[in-house]
């Protein structure tokens, strides 16, 4: 999705993030996690604002998909914490 509608700043981040927890321990996953959820959903501008868009119009199905993840990815993160 993030491909489709050319949101090349998230899909840089998350690509760095998988690539980064790969080569963690558990101890260290924790700690990565709890700053994944600070730096990822808040603020301005978070993760939590994306809006996909292509050539200048909403992806509504897309968007709505992109919630579920996100929603999905928040749960997973907060597990353990």
């Amino acid at each position: 999705m993030l491909e489709e509608s050319s949101e090349g700043h998230w899909l840089k981040t998350f690509d760095k993030i998988s690539k980064n927890y790969e080569t963690l321990t558990d101890d260290e996953k924790v700690v990565y996690r709890r700053r994944l959820l600070l730096r990822i959903y808040g603020g301005m501008g978070s993760f939590s604002d994306l809006v996909l868009y292509k050539n200048n119009k909403v992806l509504y199905k897309e968007n709505n998909e992109l919630d579920a993840l996100r929603k999905d990815l928040f749960e997973e993160l907060r597990k353990g914490l």
